[in-house]
């Protein structure tokens, strides 16, 4: 198979983003089709960059740094995308992707759960898109 999709689901938080995502990465029909499931997010890059603040912190002795710091993420995003542009996280994940497809050859899923802003959605315009609604009472 030489073949490669995208996925790119987006919703507000607690619509049942990830929950999705490792429906469709877990799926056995899915597994079967594609070889190789990636999940990718927008946001590993200011993850990975958060748990190095988080883990140094921890080492200095201050104890009370939390897993997810929510401040901390925004700053972070906010910095970069002022920096470097709004295409810096899509930069990142499009070279992840292609990486992966130079490294795979075909056979590829790519399921990105956290699309946020048009230029994430416009940057892949033949991927399936879907954006999950739930009401705020069931979020």
């Amino acid at each position: 198979m030489d073949q490669n999709e995208l996925v790119l689901i987006s919703g507000k938080q607690g619509s049942g983003k990830s929950t999705l995502a490792k429906g469709i990465t877990e799926s056995p029909l899915m597994t079967e089709l594609f070889p190789n499931i990636h999940r990718v997010k927008f946001a590993d890059f200011i993850y990975e960059q958060h748990d190095s603040i988080a883990n140094n912190l921890r080492f200095c002795g201050i104890d009370s740094v939390p897993d997810k710091d929510g401040e901390l993420l925004q700053i972070l995003g906010a910095h970069f995308r002022k920096k470097y542009g709004a295409d810096f996280f899509v930069n990142i994940v499009k070279n992840k992707i292609k990486a992966t497809i130079d490294t795979h050859c075909g056979g590829n899923l790519f399921v990105i759960d956290d699309c946020r802003f048009p230029n994430e959605f416009n940057a892949f315009p033949f991927a399936f898109s879907v954006r999950l609604i739930a009401p705020e009472d069931d979020r």
